[in-house]
């Protein structure tokens, strides 16, 4: 896991500054606190490379990397590299280094383009070919590992992290009220593929940018299937599911530094914790957020699986003392808001591996590919049910979700996802936190929050499109803060449920296998029958990270001074007098804007880290 930095002169006019590289890419020395190197390819080309050394920690696998006539700057981790490298030398290519860095390069020169389809991983990377004098940059299927791009002055300019190119080009520190606006109004986040600066842009998930002759395309690599394998066997397909998922956690094993594990005291996370113990025969520490006194703290949980599993528990103790303190470090890793207050428990965890650990493997993804969120997806799922004349299935479905769920939650759900534009507008207003919004921010325009729109089979059901939506996009903006945050303390995050080999399996079963009997996540539960207690595998509850903002805004005098501060006010893009309201009505508990608020003053610190 590291960061990666590149300048190219697209007109070949001006010199890239050889300084500027290196403090660039110095920039990002929490992502690479091993090594730092740039190099000038030619005048008019520029590299450089942050290293965090997970496999092959000798100096030879440093970067940029040169292998024939390429030259790569690479950030994440090739989970396959060694059956590709296998593969590679029966095809004549020799290897001097046991990275998955030289992979990635013999793999190009020998399927050019076609290489990212051959990967098992999360990458963002860059090879420039110095005979052809052509850049090949892309990024992994699911978005785990960002890149950020733009183009200035005649140049492109690529980083892992936005403040490498604010470092190279100060000029381009201007906000981008559109992007800010749209996470505001709607959350939206990562998803979105421009930036919260103006002119600086996401290479979308999929996605492959090539530069020839001075000018640049971008083209999508993969798609989700689309096709529902209807001829299935509960059993085959029981078996192929538990060895696929064995698998993707057993090659995200390999590392020659310590490995560990989150543990929530959840279904995926007890998951994986529990096959790397029984199938694979390792001890590995687990962190754990704790939330004492609460009955959401999962603790007891973690703590009642050491009697049957061998894991080595740490306890991280979750509280709100440095709130702001923190929150204000996560934005400057994060370059942007977040709307989930996730953030905060998450940067505890990783804070505290970070002691005894380099690669954290995580649960992230179960949710989106299985079905975990029901409340969400249940509506879709009870429709394409009657669609198809299951009336009984439909009706025995119905009853099941109401022993755990909302029925009014799951509608509420339903109409948010499916309301048009205007009404979410017209919503807002009657609300009234639409009133919030001032001058830079009212002009709001979400047909310019380039959100990359999905490809949908006419004949897929409802509930495979929701899925899509779920992973495509809201995945996207939590893999961001992973990244970041994991990234904050030098930590690499491991995403076995993100397995594409998984992933294109699931999205071709019937829906059958992922709700069935009110519980979403069916075939992973009866995958994982004979390896997990049952008050793990049917547990229908789903708690997550909780954190009290509401209890926050109410008691924290500094919090509120920033939401009502004369830097805020003069930003001219909230509304102080409505601002104010919002906030005398989550103090009194009237009705609580909580998690508006903690948007608006995450915008409020970003402008203070970033602009002024």
């Amino acid at each position: 896991m590291c960061g990666i930095f590149g300048v190219i002169n697209l007109r070949k006019e001006n010199k890239v500054c050889e300084d500027k590289l290196q403090n660039s890419i110095e920039k990002v020395n929490h992502r690479g606190p091993n090594v730092r190197l740039s190099e000038l390819l030619s005048p008019y080309v520029g590299l450089a490379h942050a290293r965090l050394s997970i496999l092959d920690l000798s100096d030879s696998a440093n970067q940029p990397f040169h292998y024939l006539s390429f030259a790569v700057v690479f950030n994440g981790e090739i989970f396959n590299y060694i059956e590709l490298k296998e593969e590679l030398q029966i095809a004549g290519y020799k290897f001097t280094t046991e990275s998955d860095t030289e992979v990635i390069t013999a793999s190009y020169d020998l399927w050019g383009e076609e290489c990212v389809r051959k990967f098992n991983g999360m990458w963002a990377l860059a090879i420039y070919d110095k005979e052809k004098d052509t850049l090949f940059c892309s990024r992994d299927r699911f978005g785990i590992k960002p890149f950020y791009y733009t183009l200035f002055k005649g140049n492109f300019v690529f980083a892992s992290e936005i403040k490498s190119i604010l470092e190279y080009f100060p000029e381009l520190k201007k906000p981008n009220y559109n992007a800010i606006s749209a996470f505001c109004r709607e959350s939206v986040g990562a998803q979105n593929i421009e930036s919260w600066f103006e002119g600086i842009y996401k290479l979308p998930s999929a996605h492959n940018l090539i530069i020839k002759q001075g000018k640049y395309s971008i083209y999508e690599y993969w798609d989700y299937p689309n096709k529902v394998d209807k001829n299935t066997n509960w059993p085959e397909v029981l078996e192929a599911y538990k060895h696929l998922f064995n698998d993707a956690v057993k090659i995200r094993l390999r590392s020659d530094v310590p490995l560990g594990s989150t543990l929530s005291g959840g279904l995926d996370s007890a998951s994986i914790v529990c096959t790397i113990d029984k199938i694979y025969n390792q001890e590995i520490n687990t962190y754990t957020a704790s939330f004492p006194d609460e009955k959401y703290d999962e603790y007891r949980t973690v703590d009642s699986l050491r009697k049957d599993y061998n894991f080595l528990s740490n306890r991280v103790v979750v509280q709100y003392d440095d709130f702001l303190k923190r929150l204000n470090q996560i934005i400057y890793h994060l370059e942007a808001g977040h709307a989930s207050p996730a953030i905060f428990p998450l940067s505890k965890i990783n804070q505290e591996a970070k002691k005894k650990l380099t690669v954290i493997l995580e649960g992230q993804g179960a949710d989106e590919l299985l079905g975990g969120y029901l409340d969400s997806i249940f509506i879709d799922y009870f429709i394409d049910l009657i669609s198809s004349m299951k009336f009984k299935k439909a009706i025995y479905e119905l009853n099941e979700f109401k022993k755990s769920w909302s029925i009014k939650t799951a509608i509420l759900l339903f109409g948010r996802y499916y309301l048009p534009g205007w009404a979410k507008s017209f919503y807002r207003k009657l609300d009234g936190t639409e009133y919030v919004y001032s001058d830079y921010l009212k002009p709001y325009k979400k047909t310019t929050s380039r959100v990359p729109k999905i490809k949908f089979n006419r004949k897929e059901t409802r509930l495979n499109k929701l899925l899509k939506a779920q992973h495509r996009n809201g995945l996207v903006d939590l893999l961001q803060y992973g990244d970041a945050i994991s990234m904050m303390y030098s930590l690499e995050s491991r995403l076995p449920f993100m397995d594409y080999r998984l992933v294109e399996f699931v999205f071709k079963l019937p829906a059958q296998y992922k709700i069935q009997q009110g519980l979403g996540k069916y075939i992973h539960r009866k995958a994982m029958e004979d390896l997990l207690p049952d008050n793990i595998i049917y547990n229908r509850s789903k708690i997550g990270f909780k954190t009290p903002i509401e209890k926050i805004f109410a008691d924290s005098k500094k919090v509120q001074d920033i939401l009502l501060s004369d830097s805020l006010n003069n930003r001219r893009l909230f509304n102080k007098s409505v601002l104010e309201k919002l906030l005398k009505l989550t103090i009194s508990k009237k009705k609580d804007h909580s998690r508006l608020l903690f948007r608006i003053l995450e915008v409020e610190i970003w402008f203070r880290t970033f602009i002024d």
